[in-house]
């Protein structure tokens, strides 16, 4: 989580500075030094969302869902072949974890910037979302940050 919190605040301190400088030839004022930035995480691991809360800089938010699906003790509700951890919902839950999941997809194609320290095929339509609107999506490699190119030959 510390190197995705690094990875963010590296990008939001670029952007920051290509809009200052486009801004000082425009001569407009802005508050680009201090952005107000918005984080959506989508994750797994129950803690995530908590870890960023408590380490983001102040002027960040974290967006949180309306409402808040219970995790299953091991796996996740759907995906994993053979996993049987979705027969444990009722028919309603199994809907509700659903569309958290469609609606987490999609709200990853909204943004700025798409930070992935792990690949899994859940992030795959939120990378092409993302793509899509010529949004930068990261990697997390050996210890850095690699920016998936634009076109892969």
């Amino acid at each position: 989580l510390n190197q995705t919190l690094k990875g963010m605040k590296d990008y939001v301190g670029a952007e920051s500075a290509t809009a200052e400088h486009n801004i000082k030839k425009t001569k407009k004022r802005s508050n680009s030094k201090n952005p107000s930035v918005s984080l959506f995480v989508a994750s797994d691991n129950e803690h995530a969302r908590t870890w960023f809360e408590q380490h983001v800089p102040h002027n960040w938010h974290v967006v949180k869902p309306a409402r808040f699906l219970p995790r299953p003790e091991r796996g996740v509700w759907f995906g994993q072949h053979g996993s049987g951890t979705n027969k444990n919902l009722t028919q309603d839950q199994r809907n509700e974890a659903m569309a958290e999941a469609v609606a987490d997809v999609f709200a990853l194609g909204e943004c700025d910037s798409l930070y992935i320290p792990n690949y899994s095929s859940f992030s795959m339509i939120g990378i092409m979302l993302t793509r899509a609107e010529r949004k930068k999506v990261y990697f997390l490699g050996d210890e850095e940050w690699m920016e998936l190119p634009e076109k892969i030959e």
